[in-house]
């Protein structure tokens, strides 16, 4: 049997470097901090969302107008999640190789406008605009099911689908030297 001269290649994931691979403590505060950020994130839309809810609340005053409009916004949140689910769900093929769910990768370019019309929506929400206000509220209900998607891809076992790649190629080459420095 051949022992190996040098351990396996290690490739160096974004953001996470080589720490994915032992898994050591700057790694996990990087993993946390991805965690908390979703949950920071989550409680944003929800805030958003609750103001939504109050507002519709306070100003319709005829009970069947509170009862259709409250009906819409469960529909929107109802449609959110399941537009989320649908993203990431895996098939049972990807369940069984133990594959990390996660959202598809978006272009740069649809990123940039996206973030560019929220910004824009904030920046005339915060000078006084009640349209951009109302626009922003009313969309936080459309971003509750992916950002409680998030949340979920921020606690599973591999951050995204990178480091399931990296994890599955080191574990191949120390398969075929026959050592077991990195477990799942």
């Amino acid at each position: 049997m051949n022992k190996p001269t040098a351990g396996p290649p290690i490739p160096s994931l974004p953001r996470f470097g080589t720490t994915w691979y032992d898994r050591g403590s700057r790694y996990w505060r990087h993993r946390a901090g991805v965690s908390a950020f979703a949950i920071f994130l989550l409680a944003l839309i929800l805030g958003a969302a609750t103001l939504a809810v109050c507002a519709i609340v306070s100003v319709s005053h005829w009970l069947p107008t509170r009862i259709i409009l409250l009906t819409l916004v469960g529909l929107a949140i109802a449609w959110s999640c399941f537009s989320a689910y649908r993203t990431l769900k895996r098939t049972p093929e990807d369940r069984a190789q133990g594959k990390p769910f996660g959202f598809p990768n978006t272009s740069r370019a649809k990123k940039v406008r996206a973030g560019g019309t929220g910004i824009g929506l904030g920046t005339a929400a915060s000078g006084g605009s009640g349209l951009a206000g109302s626009l922003l509220a009313f969309g936080s209900l459309f971003l509750v099911g992916q950002a409680l998607g998030f949340v979920l891809v921020s606690f599973q076992h591999y951050l995204n689908e990178e480091e399931w790649q990296a994890a599955q190629a080191v574990e191949a080459w120390e398969r075929a030297n026959n050592t077991s420095h990195f477990t799942r």
